[in-house]
C-alpha cells in the first residue's frame, strides 16, 4: 500500500469500532470485495457464487451495500438506470392485520347463566 493509502485507512478505522485494528478493517474490506465477485461467479460447469447460496450471499451483501446506495441518492450520483432515486424494496415480512371487535359478542343466554354462577362481580 501506499503511504497515502494507509493514511486513508488510519482514518477510517476510527469509524469501525468493530475493527480494533487495521489488519481487521483490510479482512472486513477484502471480504466485501470478495462477496462481489462472487456475484459474478457463474461460469457453467462452476460451483456459482463461491459456493455461497443466493439467499446467504444476499444476505451479507445487503446490509454493506445499502449505505453505499444511500450515499449515490443523496448526492445524486445514481446511474441513468435509477434517474428518480432507488425503488422502494420489497419486505419479506408478511404483517398479518387483524381486526377485533369492539365489543364481544355475547350470547344474552350465556351471559344470564354466568350471572348465576357468580360471575357478576367482574363487570
Amino acid at each position: 500500500m501506499t503511504e497515502e493509502e494507509v493514511r486513508f485507512l488510519q482514518q477510517l478505522l476510527p469509524h469501525f469500532p468493530e475493527c480494533r485494528s487495521e489488519a481487521q478493517l483490510m479482512y472486513q474490506a477484502t471480504m466485501l470485495g470478495l462477496w462481489m465477485l462472487a456475484v459474478e461467479a457463474q461460469r457453467p460447469g462452476l460451483v456459482p457464487f463461491g459456493g455461497y447460496t443466493p439467499a446467504d450471499l444476499a444476505a451479507l451483501l445487503r446490509p454493506r451495500i445499502l449505505p453505499a446506495l444511500d450515499f449515490l441518492t443523496t448526492h445524486r450520483q445514481l446511474p441513468a438506470l435509477f434517474p428518480h432515486g432507488l425503488p422502494p424494496m420489497e419486505s419479506n415480512i408478511v404483517e398479518e392485520v387483524v381486526e377485533t371487535p369492539a365489543e364481544p359478542p355475547i350470547d344474552p343466554e350465556v351471559a344470564s347463566d354466568m350471572e348465576e354462577l357468580g360471575t357478576g362481580f367482574m363487570d
